[in-house]
Order: structure tokens, then C-alpha cells, then sequence
């Protein structure tokens, strides 16, 4: 669910900025570090905060046909903040993505349906460029410690 406003210029080129909601599914997380043993906090969950500065938003660029393939070069700006989990919580004190859980994404896109609803299939990939900040047992580690 979210807000997009795009742009479409001659030739085949365009531009999509959009902002949403986000949900993240609960996860397990694995935290090696120096010193301890290695411990799975169970059941992780996150929110994320999308109106809350810095905001959740995507930014698309592409070159192709409006009803026809499309190539795309995509951005999305995602946030992570660790709420809770159902075992081994207490070791993260805090630990949040918010300067950057950004994707960086080159799609493929073609228009499955083309009239005032617009629905377009699309496979990606790309890299995931994290900035996680974190206190783990009490401690803001500047090495040493890995989460998985």
C-alpha cells in the first residue's frame, strides 16, 4: 500500500518516486560475537516507521515502451528498528537500519493489464547495501561482531 507519483517523457523514458508501508515478517538472527558464544535471537520483529523520518521511499528510473518491456534501474530506501523477539531479546539493546537497508535493483518489466489500472509483472536483482547500527550486551561494537 503506498503513494506514487511518476513521470513519463518522450522517447520511453521515466521516472516513478513512491512512499508505503512496510511490514518485515519475523525472523531469526544470528549474533557472533567476540568474546561469547555465538546466540540465535528467535522470532526477531521489526517495524518500520515509514512516515518517521528518515522516510521509507523508492525512486525508479526506465527506459522502454509504456505498454511493452521495460528496463528499469530501481532504489529502494527501507528501514529497520528491532522491536522484540520470542527468545534471546535482551542481548540486542538496540539495533536499527535506518541510514540505509537500501536496494539497489536493475528489473525487467512488462504490463500484464494496460488501462486506467495499471498492473506490471516484474523480476529484478541486485545488491543490498545495509547500515546497521547496533548496541549488543551493552556494548556499541566498532568490530567483532556479525549479524546473520
Amino acid at each position: 500500500m503506498g503513494v506514487l507519483w511518476g513521470l513519463a517523457f518522450a522517447q520511453g523514458f521515466g521516472f516513478v518516486y513512491y512512499m508505503g508501508f512496510t511490514w518485515t515478517p519475523p525472523t531469526d538472527l544470528t549474533v557472533v560475537q567476540q568474546g561469547y558464544p555465538d546466540t540465535v535471537v528467535r522470532g526477531a520483529e521489526f517495524s518500520g516507521r515509514d512516515f518517521t523520518y528518515p522516510w521509507y521511499y523508492g525512486v525508479r528510473l526506465w527506459y522502454g515502451e509504456a505498454a511493452g518491456l521495460r528496463y528499469e534501474l530501481e532504489l529502494i530506501h527501507h528501514k529497520l528498528y528491532f522491536e522484540g523477539a520470542a527468545e534471546n531479546a535482551g542481548i540486542l539493546n538496540r539495533f536499527t537500519s535506518t541510514d540505509g537497508f537500501n536496494y539497489l535493483l536493475f528489473n525487467l518489466a512488462y504490463p500484464l493489464i494496460n488501462s486506467s489500472l495499471r498492473v506490471v509483472g516484474r523480476v529484478g536483482a541486485g545488491v543490498m547495501l545495509p547500515h546497521p547500527e547496533t548496541e549488543v550486551r551493552g556494548e556499541i561494537p566498532s568490530r567483532g561482531v556479525e549479524i546473520r
